[in-house]
């Protein structure tokens, strides 16, 4: 083998090696604190997550794990809001909810899906630390 060779065997071998010990950037779960966009805020902990959006709120039970791509898909629940204040007697209006994506440490993208349909399907985009733009019902 001519040294040119042996070299560039040598060099793509080690760029091989170098890429598979790269740490991803994408961690294995949704970093825990406030992340927040236009029109929603999510606030992430070890046991799920709370979500406020314009006029709704919603929650995600369980750890919120993300693919080796950033992707995830969780389940949760969403609750429509109406205005004026909630009353005592007033029943429930849960909805199954999911939530589904991309993450990486530091931004989202996210749809929120209601299993029975109600609604159509809606995407925000959040950033780790940002502000959640959201309007109150009146």
């Amino acid at each position: 083998m001519s040294a040119k060779l042996i070299a560039l065997f040598i060099l793509a071998s080690a760029t091989i090696a170098a890429a598979r010990s790269c740490p991803s950037d994408t961690p294995e779960r949704l970093p825990n604190g406030s992340w927040g966009g236009q029109h929603v805020g999510l606030v992430a902990t070890d046991t799920g997550a709370t979500i406020e959006y314009d006029c709704a709120a919603g929650n995600i039970s369980g750890p919120l794990r993300l693919g080796a791509n950033g992707e995830f898909d969780w389940s949760g629940t969403h609750y429509p809001g109406h205005g004026g204040p909630i009353r005592i007697d007033e029943p429930s209006n849960a909805h199954p909810a999911r939530y589904t994506g991309r993450a990486d440490a530091e931004s989202m993208e996210m749809t929120l899906t209601l299993i029975d349909g109600t609604q159509p399907p809606q995407t925000f985009t959040l950033k780790r630390g940002g502000n959640a733009a959201v309007f109150k019902c009146l």
